[in-house]
């Protein structure tokens, strides 16, 4: 596997967890009921979603090589870790659909209302989940 390639991947996840982590800040003041900037609100969303689609195209960049060279390890020796990714590979492209709904309600002129703060609330889950996986499998495969 490219490793400038996966520095990258892993880069781009650890910009996307603090985009992720400001959105979702942002959007429980918002909840909870405390006015904020309308250009922050969109810049966050965006960013964020931009973050996460960056993030799956190096995933998806790679994910050749890690499938012909590192998954058939992993099946055979630590089958919880191939499941393990499967799992995170779903919960990564639902944080993705939610953040790029929150992105495109937020151009609208009520920004989406509560429904996009908790989108961004909720992805943040999606996204710190599969960092910690990714980085997890990562180590894993250096052992």
């Amino acid at each position: 596997m490219s490793k400038a390639l996966l520095l990258l991947h892993g880069a781009a996840a650890a910009a996307l967890a603090g985009a992720a982590i400001h959105n979702a800040m942002t959007c429980y003041r918002r909840l909870r009921g405390q006015q904020i900037a309308t250009r922050l609100l969109r810049s966050y969303s965006l960013v964020s979603a931009l973050l996460c689609l960056l993030v799956l195209l190096l995933g998806a960049v790679i994910y050749p090589e890690f499938r012909t060279e590192i998954r058939p390890g992993f099946d055979l020796e630590m089958p919880q870790a191939s499941l393990l990714f499967e799992i995170k590979e779903h919960v990564a492209v639902s944080a993705a659909a939610l953040l790029v709904a929150q992105a495109g309600l937020r151009r609208g002129p009520t920004l989406g209302g509560r429904l996009a703060d908790w989108l961004g609330v909720t992805a943040v889950g999606g996204v710190l989940f599969a960092g910690v996986v990714g980085g997890w499998l990562v180590t894993l495969e250096a052992l």
